[in-house]
């Protein structure tokens, strides 16, 4: 019983979280709203800033997507590649 409860703990933090897609989704839904900023993708998708961070670094880091512009008015854009 009790494994049956952590087990479904679990399975409902990976789906708040984003989970092992989260990062799939973020570059889905910049690739969808060019030039969004991360308050606007957590806001949306329903996640906390933080999380929305740490999948924007993982894509940076990977290549799949850039910031443009100034600190204050730039966005995020998918690289040309992945579309």
């Amino acid at each position: 019983m009790l494994g049956e409860i952590l087990h479904a703990l679990k399975r409902n933090q990976e789906t708040a979280s984003g989970g092992v897609n989260g990062g799939v989704k973020i570059l889905e839904f910049i690739q969808l709203h060019p030039g969004c900023r991360v308050n606007f993708i957590a806001e949306t998708i329903g996640i906390s800033n933080r999380i929305v961070e740490r999948y924007i670094r993982q894509l940076r880091e990977q290549g799949k997507i850039e910031f443009r512009g100034a600190p204050k008015t730039g966005g995020y854009y998918g690289r040309s590649s992945d579309f």
